[in-house]
């Protein structure tokens, strides 16, 4: 997300990365991205895609099922680090995992659809949303795991965040 072609360094730190064969959005070069990939893993969301599982869980087994035992909601401050972790996603960086977008980005006519879809759709593993959005009364009772890829500056909307997933019909 930094870098551009304002900064300094950014010739030299873009030759660093060919000559290693390594390209900017390599997921192992974000240690949040690695988080996240490890927390859903535990959740239960996602297949490990390691050298020796081809497509199985890292214990080996393969997925039963399209539903996860757990739902998330993962919340970034930035738009621009939902697009990173949306292209994160439909590489299959983070494993087989399924999920819908509610940011500054979804129409404001669709996003009380994309809530309904989520919170009827067990097989929808993850909603992607920005801390700023949804305003008072947002009710995503549908996941049961909340997680920060990065927190918000207004700790606050943080907690209002979390209260999202644990409204009145939470059963989990």
């Amino acid at each position: 997300m930094v870098l551009n072609d304002r900064l300094p360094r950014s010739d030299s730190i873009r030759a660093t990365l060919k000559s290693s064969g390594t390209k900017i959005t390599d997921l192992s070069l974000s240690g949040k991205f690695l988080a996240l990939r490890e927390l859903l893993y535990d959740c239960g969301i996602g297949v490990v895609d390691d050298d020796e599982g081809g497509g199985k869980k890292s214990d080996g087994s393969v997925p039963t099922s399209a539903v996860s035992q757990h739902r998330a909601l993962v919340f970034c401050q930035w738009r621009a680090t939902v697009d990173l972790l949306v292209d994160y996603l439909n590489q299959g960086a983070l494993g087989d995992v399924s999920f819908l977008r509610l940011d500054g980005s979804t129409p404001v006519n669709q996003r009380q659809v994309v809530v309904d879809r989520f919170n009827a759709d067990p097989s929808i593993d993850l909603l992607l949303l920005t801390t700023h959005i949804g305003g008072l009364g947002l009710n995503l009772t549908g996941a049961d795991v909340v997680i920060f890829v990065d927190h918000d500056w207004n700790p606050v909307k943080d907690l209002q965040a979390i209260d999202r997933a644990h409204r009145l019909g939470q059963k989990r």
